[in-house]
């Protein structure tokens, strides 16, 4: 899925849905989505994530 390609079918989560989901600060989903680390996309002046980049983060970042 590219940045550009939004399905809206798919579930979108704000980064204080994405750090209760995951129990972490919201300080470090936002410090991820700036970096680049987590893809989300900006609507206006909020950041926006999609359970499919949330679940593609998770697989890149899971230590097994």
């Amino acid at each position: 899925m590219s940045l550009n390609k939004f399905n809206l079918n798919d579930d979108v989560y704000t980064p204080d849905e994405v750090a209760a989901l995951l129990k972490i600060p919201k300080s470090t989903i936002c410090y991820l989505l700036r970096n680049g680390e987590l893809k989300g996309m900006k609507i206006g002046r909020q950041w926006r994530i999609t359970k499919k980049y949330l679940e593609l983060y998770l697989e890149d970042n899971t230590i097994i």
